[in-house]
């Protein structure tokens, strides 16, 4: 039975047309590939919504003179029109109209590719591509010229080295074969012993609020044993129920078999941003220490206690906006941006929220954002991982915060304060 949800099915259908990003499908090949990637008759009812909205959200920006933008949230669902001939003459014609007012190099180019690709779906169009095909002769017989010519050195390469590796002189200045030898190996040895033990896990509340002001939830525990050290590594949580959090304090307890503390430290987690950790945002507490212990050492039980949580109170906590992407399972709001000054530089760090849809946990995950100023262009774009499998995880059914950090030195961007508007999210890499 397949298992697989339509977000999946759709992720690997365009990842797959990704991989074609450079070439001119034909109608055949994009069957197949919806056949490959399994895709149902509801998966392209969903694709297709996708796209009606998208190109809606184009049509309102191209209207409103905001070009820059409306061209890029066109380029976003090229690959959503593929499937349908209807679809894809709505993009071409908007995409040529839009195109002609951006007249760029790159948008001339991308303009070309997109007349080719109509050109296979029989859809005709005025673009005069004689140019672009006496290009193409061209290039194609510099190529052929280049690789005859790095084909011709690397023959003579080889043919001088395996003459040279027989023949050798001799100290009386004569050529002598040469005596095959065989090299030594040196075996390297293997890294010391390790031994991962799960550890029993337990919390305690040591402070005086509600127990329905937060929750705990424990995921993970475990110890890698080495033969000097040991690696304690917990991945917790704390969910507010009530007020966004500012501060939590929590101490970690490790126990042997025989019941004496082995390990004991407190930690502290504190909100950059007074929204960041609103009403049930899940709030990783997690914790990897190492310290010197003997081998003979045998942990089995770990403690968290909470002892400090500290709201945000008066806040509103349905502060944001919601963010489009491309993505079916998750849901991103922006939560809001402050700015630091130093030495130069203006830092932006962006909080934005994350719900997670899915009934799978998401282990890995990468988006692609715009910063936009007010007249909606793009300042810059960055690419940042916010889960990486190593160390956090977004669980389903839950929403975490995240932080997003880039620099504006003050010489290129001197007034980035009063012309940052928002993020955009255009890709989204989930694993």
């Amino acid at each position: 039975m397949n298992s697989k949800t339509s977000e999946d099915r759709i992720k690997i259908y365009l990842s797959k047309l990704r991989k074609h990003r450079n070439k001119i499908l034909s109608k055949k090949s994009i069957k197949n590939i919806i056949e490959i990637s399994d895709v149902s008759d509801n998966d392209i009812e969903n694709i297709g919504l996708h796209f009606r909205r998208s190109y809606a959200r184009v049509k309102r920006f191209f209207d409103m003179g905001k070009i820059d933008v409306a061209f890029r949230e066109l380029e976003s669902i090229y690959f959503y029109s593929l499937h349908d001939k209807s679809m894809f003459s709505l993009f071409f014609f908007l995409f040529k109209e839009i195109a002609d007012k951006v007249n760029t190099k790159e948008s001339k180019k991308k303009m070309i590719h997109v007349s080719l690709q109509a050109k296979e779906f029989g859809i005709r169009n005025d673009l005069d591509l004689i140019d672009y095909y006496e290009f193409k002769k061209s290039k194609n017989r510099m190529l052929i010229l280049t690789l005859s010519s790095i084909l011709i050195f690397f023959i003579s390469l080889i043919t001088y080295r395996s003459f040279k590796s027989f023949i050798s002189v001799n100290g009386n200045g004569k050529m002598a074969l040469k005596e095959k030898s065989t090299p030594y190996s040196v075996s390297q040895g293997l890294p010391p012993i390790t031994m991962a033990t799960d550890l029993v896990v337990e919390a305690v509340n040591l402070i005086s609020h509600p127990k329905d002001s937060y929750y705990i939830e424990i995921e993970d525990a475990k110890v890698l044993v080495f033969e000097d050290a040991h690696l304690y590594q917990l991945k917790a949580g704390v969910v507010s129920t009530t007020h966004p959090v500012k501060k939590i304090s929590y101490k970690v307890t490790v126990y042997d078999d025989l019941g004496k503390s082995v390990f004991n430290q407190v930690f502290a987690k504190e909100s950059d941003f007074f929204a960041k950790w609103g009403k049930n945002v899940y709030i990783p507490i997690d914790v990897i220490s190492s310290i010197p212990r003997a081998i003979d050492v045998n942990p089995k039980k770990i403690v968290l206690d909470i002892i400090e949580v500290d709201f945000f109170k008066d806040v509103d906590d349905k502060i944001g906006v919601n963010l489009d992407s491309d993505s079916f399972i998750l849901k991103f709001k922006y939560i809001g941006n402050y700015f630091k000054k130093s030495f130069g530089i203006c830092k932006a760090n962006t909080v934005i929220e994350v719900f997670n849809s899915s009934k799978d946990v998401v282990k890995n995950l990468e988006i692609e954002i715009d910063y936009i100023d007010k007249e909606g262009r793009i300042i810059r774009s960055l690419r940042r991982k916010l889960i990486s499998s190593a160390n956090s995880f977004l669980k389903s059914k839950s929403k975490q915060s995240f932080t997003i950090s880039t620099i504006f030195p003050n010489e290129i961007y001197p007034t980035i304060e009063n012309d940052f508007s928002s993020i955009k999210i255009y890709n989204v890499i989930i694993k």
